[in-house]
């Protein structure tokens, strides 16, 4: 016997990685309270996170809220024929003055 013949022999012998059955796997449960303890542990990341970084979240979420404010105004300037940067410059405007006090304050 011939050293190609004898390998040939123990190749087919075994069977191939396409002729392999996949083997079963079950997913990971795990305990109720392991679950619980992972998200307080989230939730004090997250929140220790925020207010790590509340010189930058308290800004934004401020941007935010004039943005969502100030844009059915510009919708509608834009609407009457107002080129996009006329609207945002007369918005800008409208808004520094207002939170200046000197237009449009309240009280």
């Amino acid at each position: 016997m011939t050293a190609e013949e004898g390998g040939a022999e123990a190749d087919s012998a075994a069977p191939r990685a396409e002729e392999r059955p996949d083997p079963v796997t079950r997913p990971v449960v795990l305990p109720r309270t392991l679950v619980i303890l992972l998200e307080l542990a989230a939730a004090v990341v997250v929140v220790g996170g925020i207010r790590s970084a509340s010189w930058l979240v308290g800004p934004v979420f401020l941007a935010l809220v004039i943005v969502i404010t100030v844009h059915p105004v510009h919708a509608r300037l834009r609407s009457r024929g107002l080129p996009g940067w006329v609207a945002t410059t007369l918005l800008v405007l409208v808004n520094a003055l207002r939170a200046k006090g000197g237009c449009c304050a309240t009280g």
